[in-house]
């Protein structure tokens, strides 16, 4: 029986090929340390940049002192606000106005509703969009006929994107 032996790629290609293909491994194996230390400086840029835009979206900058900086306060574009104070505009027994705890209300014209619980100062601020408004109110210590009677603005509330339109809701008493 003769001796097989395997063919080997080599013997297929050219003494030419052969050189050619193994200066191409040479060369490949020569460049790898280059190539690994791209991708690990690529990799180190790209975490940097990540970790950049985390500490910036969640507003972690330091202040000028190496401390936290307070995050903004938040924007509201396109809105304007209403302020103002739930009052009762008292009769002869108890004269003048007085602020009051209770609820507003501000209705848009299109059918939007806000509203705000306000404390004993009677101040309420509210962020809305453009647009007319009817303002209403509520309190627990302005009863008519035994129940909660409802307190109203004088006129319309005309908001303009970022301006501050101020009303008072006046509960009138006797």
């Amino acid at each position: 029986m003769a001796n097989l032996q395997p063919i080997r790629e080599s013997d297929l290609k050219s003494p030419a090929e052969s050189r050619a293909a193994e200066a191409v491994v040479e060369d490949a194996e020569h460049h790898r340390p280059r190539r690994r230390r791209r991708l690990l400086i690529v990799s180190i840029v790209s975490a940097a940049i990540v970790i950049a835009a985390i500490v910036a979206i969640a507003g972690g900058g330091l202040g000028g002192n190496g401390s936290p900086s307070p995050a903004p306060p938040p924007v509201a574009v396109g809105l304007g606000q209403v302020t103002g104070v739930l009052m009762l505009e008292a009769g002869v027994s108890a004269a003048g106005t007085h602020p009051l705890p209770g609820t507003v209300v501000v209705y848009s014209d299109n059918g939007k509703t806000f509203s705000m619980h306000v404390g004993s100062d009677g101040s309420f601020k509210f962020q809305v969009p453009p647009g007319t408004y009817t303002a209403t109110g509520q309190s627990p210590k302005f009863i008519w006929n035994d129940a909660n009677a409802l307190c109203l603005s004088h006129g319309y509330v005309v908001v303009h994107a970022g301006e501050t339109t101020t009303t008072t809701v006046v509960c009138e008493g006797m």
